[in-house]
This record gives structure tokens, C-alpha cells and sequence, in this order.
């Protein structure tokens, strides 16, 4: 993300929700700004993303999906079970129905965006897109 409109849209947004929580009419209209500005900068998966961000909560009146389950922790002193299970892993979203779990998704999310450059969080962004459209 090259600009600095978009890095302080995504900063006021997690912001607002600090402070007030979801607030559909806001965070639309934030997210759509963000969204355009993605659009000129040709980021299609951050594009793709802020559109299904602005669906969900619209649909939603609220975000209703849970952080993504992390891997088990494995070291040398983990057995062959262990290892299996790990390197077996698929993340998930669960969905939530307290919205204060919510918001919480949400700023991890947007975090996530303001670091998407690296190739974990480009790809947990990949999952929530996913886990939206299936929702």
C-alpha cells in the first residue's frame, strides 16, 4: 500500500472502532474511500477485500467472524503426532455471534491489511475473504 491517504483510512477506521464500535453508515463510507484508492494503486486482493468487508457489516449489521485458529506450536521435542497434526493444519474462522469478538476480528483484520506486504498476512487476508463470501 503505497499511499498515505489509504495507511491513515485504515488507522481512522481502527480508530472508530476503538472508540464507537461498528458503525455501518462510517465504516462504509470509509471503506469505500480506502477502496478507491486500492482500485488506482491496481491491488486487487485489497480491493476485493474492503468490498466484502463493506457487504458483510452492511448484511450483518456487524462482523461476525472469529480470528483464525493458529497452528499447533511444534518444536524438537514435539512427536511425530504432533508434527503430523501441524504440518496437516488448516486455519479456520469460526462464526461469532458477540459482536464484541467481532470488533476485535476486525481490527486484527485491519491489521492484516495495513501489513499485507507480508506473505502470512496476505494469506490470512485470502482466509477471511473466503470465510466472508461463504458466510
Amino acid at each position: 500500500m503505497d499511499s498515505i491517504i489509504a495507511k491513515q483510512i485504515i488507522v481512522k477506521i481502527q480508530k472508530d472502532l476503538i472508540e464507537k464500535g461498528i458503525e455501518v453508515d462510517t465504516m462504509t463510507k470509509d471503506l469505500t474511500d480506502f477502496r478507491n484508492i486500492m482500485l488506482e494503486e491496481k491491488r486487487p486482493r485489497l480491493v476485493k477485500i474492503a468490498r466484502l468487508i463493506m457487504e458483510h457489516i452492511d448484511e450483518n449489521a456487524g462482523f461476525f467472524l472469529g480470528i483464525p485458529t493458529e497452528a499447533p506450536y511444534v518444536d524438537e521435542d514435539s512427536s511425530e503426532e504432533e508434527v503430523a497434526a501441524e504440518e496437516e493444519f488448516t486455519p479456520e474462522l469460526e462464526e461469532l455471534e458477540d459482536e464484541a469478538e467481532g470488533v476485535e476480528s476486525l481490527q486484527y483484520l485491519l491489521s492484516l491489511i495495513e501489513k499485507h506486504e507480508m506473505a502470512a498476512n496476505y494469506d490470512e487476508i485470502g482466509l477471511y475473504a473466503t470465510a466472508m463470501k461463504d458466510f
